[in-house]
């Protein structure tokens, strides 16, 4: 067998020359499917939900598809391990070269070989197999949660970001009208410089704000879009949906950590890793080769017997195979309690940030409703002449203004609801049930 090597390709071959070639697709020959899969039941030139999202960023996204292959690749892992060692066979022919000629010119002798070795632990082999496919599931399932996870957040902080933009452009028009009028006011000399720097800063304020937010909306499209698996520039459309602020239940829900599915594959991991382990404990003792021999010498005389040879533990006895092992597993260990701790420390940052921040909605909320309707009434008395038109814009702009810091509180408390799930593995509808 061949192993032939060109540029950007393989072949392998069953003989250095010949028909038979078996030739591997070049890296060149890639492509991403940039159309949902024809099973998928969505249509995505139609407004989709959070849910719809989630789908098809787990069906379509590249990287998820590549990691689901490497499943197929345990799972025939499992199957090589599973599989018997073939036996060996040799023959050997000596031909007399000189003395006396006797009736049989030629010896002839056979050698049939079973490898025990691989008999013997083939049942640590396969175990060991089973552990690591079980883990590549589980850290694919816990991949595609958390990729769902962040498709759901970049839909809803797309939308948030859309009504951001709403309410900004209507505070950047304002400053700048205010700024405008300012400006022919000072010019006829009938207000001092110090207004009109208020509103030349009133509206640097605003366009600034703006721009960032502008901004941060094109990177979230943009993002959406990649983790969609599709290409860049598409546009997604998102079925309208209230941004309610969540109340979080953050009792115990540090409980949820130890079932994550990353933590199940760590598990398995383990488990796959003590499989390694007993391997190498078991390759230290004597590892017997059981021949069966047969053989004619040139008079003729035919001889059969067993032959058996060892592996003798003096010097090596696979100690620094056995050493290696446990130091990984010593390794797997130590991994899992530090991802176990940080998924813990998530979990608090996350419910006591949301508290706060669900402290601060309400007071933002119950003032947006005290000053909204101050800034109607003041509209309405400088429309009448009974009110500056200054003030009136002013109330405004702290309207508008509160509004939109409302609606980034909003934005932020669903991020922490996604967060929350995307660290305990659960939606937040299951956090009681699994609690037991």
């Amino acid at each position: 067998m061949c192993l032939a090597v060109a540029a950007g390709a393989f072949s392998l071959t069953t003989a250095c020359a010949g028909p038979n070639i078996v030739r591997l697709p070049s890296i060149d020959t890639i492509s991403i499917p940039t159309e949902p899969q024809p099973g998928l039941p969505i249509d995505i030139a139609k407004p989709l939900s959070a849910e719809q999202v989630a789908t098809i960023a787990v069906v379509m996204n590249p990287d998820l598809r590549a990691l689901r292959q490497r499943d197929r690749v345990a799972d025939a892992q499992v199957f090589e391990a599973g599989l018997l060692p073939d036996p060996s066979f040799t023959i050997a022919a000596d031909f007399v070269l000189g003395g006396p000629v006797t009736a049989f010119a030629t010896a002839l002798a056979g050698a049939l070989a079973v490898d025990l070795q691989a008999l013997r632990t083939r049942r640590v082999t396969v175990a060991g197999a089973q552990a690591q496919a079980q883990q590549v599931r589980l850290d694919t399932a816990w991949a595609e949660w958390q990729l769902a996870g962040q498709a759901r957040l970049l839909a809803a902080r797309t939308q948030s970001l859309d009504r951001q933009l709403v309410l900004a452009a209507a505070i950047q028009a304002l400053a700048a009208d205010i700024l405008e009028r300012t400006q022919r006011a000072s010019a006829r000399a009938d207000i001092g410089a110090d207004r009109l720097q208020a509103a030349r800063l009133t509206d640097f304020d605003a366009s600034d704000q703006l721009r960032s937010i502008d901004l941060a909306l094109a990177q979230a499209r943009f993002d959406l879009a990649r983790t969609l698996g599709l290409p860049p520039g598409t546009r997604v459309l998102l079925a309208d949906a209230a941004m309610a602020s969540p109340v979080l239940r953050c009792a115990n829900l540090s409980l949820l950590a130890r079932k994550r599915l990353d933590l199940k594959a760590l598990e398995a991991g383990y488990v796959a890793q003590s499989a390694v382990t007993r391997f190498a404990i078991l390759s230290r003792f004597p590892a017997p080769g059981l021949t069966m021999n047969t053989s004619r010498n040139e008079s003729g005389n035919r001889f059969l017997g067993p032959s058996i040879a060892l592996t003798l533990p003096l010097f090596n006895r696979q100690r620094g195979t056995i050493a290696v092992a446990e130091a990984t597993a010593d390794a797997l260990r130590t991994e899992y309690a530090a991802r176990l701790f940080a998924a813990e420390a998530d979990i608090a940052a996350l419910c006591a940030t949301s508290e706060l921040a669900r402290a601060q909605q309400t007071r933002l909320a119950a003032d947006v409703t005290r000053t909204a309707p101050f800034a109607t009434a003041s509209r309405r008395a400088a429309n009448r002449g009974d009110l500056p038109r200054i003030a009136a814009d002013n109330d405004e702009l702290v309207v508008l203004g509160k509004q939109l810091q409302l609606e980034q509180l909003q934005q932020g408390q669903v991020e922490r609801l996604i967060g929350l799930e995307q660290a305990t593995g659960r939606a937040q509808a299951q956090w009681t049930e699994n609690l037991e």
